[in-house]
């Protein structure tokens, strides 16, 4: 529920005409007894395995980006990328908060 949350909201800071992939991404030493993903736009992978998931996913679309279009969505994440301690706690203590079973 928080990847979809946050693909929600990188889907609305970047537009919604380009298409978002979610990659989970697993340490290598990590196992999967079952996983199940019913949604083509999800991907799940170890690490060693990232780079042709990716491969994969641009090979299957049609989906091209200027080199103008590319700068604008990079300024606009950049943004984002330095958070401050402060603000990765709060958001930390509110997904905790959100999901808290009860």
């Amino acid at each position: 529920m928080q990847n979809v949350t946050h693909i929600r909201y990188l889907q609305k800071q970047i537009g919604y005409r380009v298409p978002i992939f979610s990659i989970i991404v697993f340490f290598n030493r990590c196992s999967f007894k079952k996983m199940d993903v019913y949604n083509d736009k999800v991907k799940v992978c170890h690490l060693n395995n990232v780079s042709n998931v990716i491969l994969n996913i641009y090979d299957s679309t049609n989906f091209v980006m200027t080199n103008e279009e590319i700068n604008n969505i990079n300024k606009k994440l950049s943004l984002f990328e330095n958070a401050d301690e402060i603000i990765k706690e709060t958001h930390i203590e509110h997904i905790k908060n959100r999901y808290k079973k009860y």
